[in-house]
């Protein structure tokens, strides 16, 4: 079974971080009326404006909710059914390249296993990943920590890369077979993901 260890790509093009907004104008020809579209760069969603002259306008305003923020979400982030899947977890894909602290290869074939469990939520992880031709091993502990008031854990508290520091990753989806996705953040980009 896979398990994918990434950070989540939303489609609806949330963007943590950044503030701002786009505009575009177009003026429909033969015509008097002009169509403004304006596109919120933070996490607050979309405006669109149409306007004929002499009429009144019309706005459409869309919130998109962040998924560990989002309640319908949380039934797919339960952090202890993660680890229970006792499955080795392979990271399918990455917004960013992982390296080595000194090193300029990206690693490949990363893969998490739970080999021990120590208290109800703290985990033995061990950490492969292939560098070249050559196979390297880490073991470092896994803490399950609770993250905007659950009633469970929905953060996996580990070092995201072999000598990183520990860092919140959030679990924003599972379905507890076979996939499952992590918001791990960069360590150059705090705050942002």
């Amino acid at each position: 079974m896979k398990l994918v260890l990434s950070l989540a790509i939303f489609v609806s093009g949330v963007f943590w971080g950044t503030i701002g907004e786009t505009s575009t104008t177009t003026r429909r020809v033969g015509t008097r009326s002009t169509s403004t579209t304006t596109h919120g760069l933070g996490a607050y969603g979309s405006v669109s404006t149409t306007t004929r002259r002499e009429t009144l306008s019309a706005r459409i305003i869309t919130i998109t909710v962040p998924p560990e923020e989002d309640p319908s979400k949380f039934k797919e982030q339960n952090a202890t059914r993660v680890v229970e899947m006792n499955a080795t977890q392979w990271v399918k894909w990455r917004t960013y390249n992982v390296t080595e602290y000194f090193g300029y290869t990206p690693l490949e074939c990363e893969n998490f296993n739970i080999t021990k469990k120590i208290t109800p939520s703290n985990y033995s992880l061990q950490y492969r990943y292939r560098k070249g031709f050559e196979w390297k091993t880490i073991n470092e502990t896994l803490t399950l920590k609770e993250f905007g008031h659950r009633d469970f854990r929905n953060d996996m508290y580990f070092a995201r890369t072999p000598y990183g520091i520990l860092k919140d990753n959030l679990v924003l989806y599972s379905n507890y077979v076979n996939c499952t996705v992590l918001r791990i953040p960069m360590p150059t980009q705090e705050g942002k993901f």
